[in-house]
């Protein structure tokens, strides 16, 4: 036999969400119809637009709502959430009808507008609660003779909902102006330690803490700052300045970028540069000496001092860098490649096919791999030669050795033995020049020096 579905169908009046409900007004209706295939996730949408708890069975939601709809006057004074647009169940809704502002509300409105902007305007220590603008009773507040106005009025609700507006915009932006004091702290703090370090140098100019911190947002940022004058230097040259503070910042860095020494928050340098040259590579040529595309505290870097900025960093910006570092070598690569042929011209010259098509990025960076790994295997062959296939000689003093596991080992690879070789090439030539100074005057004659022919970096 089969089953008899006994759930009936119910109609409901209910009042229709996001309108204010008061004694003055007629509340705007909507019939909402329960099915047997109303599913209890359509009910649960529906407590929750008129404010009630959607917990419980279907019987028991039903019957909430039925509650509801039975006790119209209970709607008076109660504010609906609009969850938007209604479900299929329900009919179509009663137009609201607009009404225009009186000027009492007007005048109200503007009044408390201009009461919230002057509050912003005071300074932080003296910060005005926003809540605090509503009475023990519930009226709005006005200023001058307006009279408060009913808090289930329709224009009390409407400024109620601009003031949480304005209050949740004030606390952003209070974050953001208390953030922007304690880096302006800092500033004139390092301005401070800076100064008394260097105060009994000579040539002074006399500065004080109040000017620096006329940059500040306001004054109640310093409340602590001295106000006597302090000494600085007026012009200390780049490598006389001093490289630490009076007061040591774990954060500071002091790099040097040609011949100019640079300081920096390590904990502020921004994530390197999304930036590829494989497709242009006179971009990199130019961006290499002279570039915008890094700013450290409002200063560019050049692509060439990158390296030197990220290894000083801390903490993710660390760990950006060891994934673009091979990157960053390669392009040093190019750009050597070009310093040493003389000009970009010189260099296109020489990577460019004989039909006139420049090689591309990756063949520019093979052909330069296989120039490095001939150099290597020659100059180190060079090198065992010298020294008699003894890289650990007396003369050679020291340069191919190192430690491992607390014992003295030799180099054994080829690229590392040619560039240390490099490096003790000047060393070696200059004692073998003196050594042909002392043995000038052996019947044997001075020693040779082609072995110290001067090799060109790779």
């Amino acid at each position: 036999m089969p089953k008899i579905n006994t759930n009936p169908i119910v109609a409901l009046q209910l009042p229709r969400p996001g309108q204010t409900l008061h004694q003055d007004r007629r509340a705007l209706t909507y019939e909402f119809t329960i099915t047997p295939k109303t599913t209890v996730k359509v009910l649960k949408e529906t407590l929750a637009s008129h404010g009630l708890a959607k917990s419980g069975n279907r019987s028991e939601l039903i019957q909430r709502l039925s509650e509801f709809a039975a006790k119209d006057d209970e709607w008076i004074g109660a504010e609906i959430n609009n969850v938007g647009f209604p479900s299929k169940h329900q009919s179509d809704e009663v137009q609201r009808v607009v009404r225009p502002l009186t000027d009492a509300e007007s005048e109200h409105n503007d009044s408390w507008a201009d009461t919230v902007l002057k509050s912003n305007e005071r300074p932080r220590t003296h910060r005005v609660n926003l809540s605090d603008a509503a009475t023990n009773s519930g009226s709005i507040v006005s200023e001058g003779n307006t009279p408060p106005l009913d808090p289930g009025s329709y224009a009390a609700i409407t400024a109620r909902r601009m003031e949480r507006e304005v209050r949740r915009e004030s606390e952003v932006w209070s974050k953001v102006l208390d953030k922007l004091h304690d880096i302006d702290a800092k500033i004139v703090n390092t301005l401070v330690s800076h100064a008394s370090q260097s105060s009994g140098s000579s040539g002074r100019v006399e500065i004080s803490v109040s000017e620096a911190a006329d940059t500040s947002i306001s004054d109640s940022a310093f409340p602590s700052a001295p106000s006597p004058p302090i000494q600085q230097p007026a012009a200390v040259p780049v490598a006389s300045r001093p490289s630490q503070w009076d007061q040591p910042n774990s954060n500071l860095k002091m790099v040097i970028l040609g011949n100019e020494e640079f300081t920096f928050d390590k904990t502020q340098v921004p994530d390197p540069p999304l930036r590829h040259f494989s497709k242009d590579i006179s971009c990199l040529f130019r961006e290499w000496e002279d570039s915008e595309l890094l700013k450290v505290h409002g200063r560019p870097i050049p692509v060439k001092y990158w390296s030197v900025i990220y290894k000083k960093s801390a903490g993710a910006k660390a760990k950006a860098w060891a994934a673009m570092k091979k990157e960053w070598g390669n392009w040093k690569y190019l750009v050597d490649e070009k310093v040493r042929l003389g000009s970009e011209d010189a260099f296109w010259r020489e990577y460019t096919s004989s039909d006139g098509t420049r090689f591309r990025y990756q063949q520019i960076l093979n052909c330069l791999k296989n120039n490095r790994k001939h150099a290597n295997a020659q100059d180190a062959a060079t090198a065992q030669a010298y020294f008699n296939n003894n890289l650990g000689r007396e003369d050679a003093q020291g340069v191919f050795a190192y430690s491992k596991s607390r014992s003295a080992k030799v180099c054994t690879k080829e690229a590392v033995i040619a560039r240390k070789w490099r490096k003790f090439v000047p060393k070696g030539a200059a004692l073998v020049t003196q050594e042909q100074n002392t043995l000038e005057r052996q019947p044997w004659g001075p020693p040779s020096l082609t072995m110290f022919t001067p090799f060109p970096p790779q």
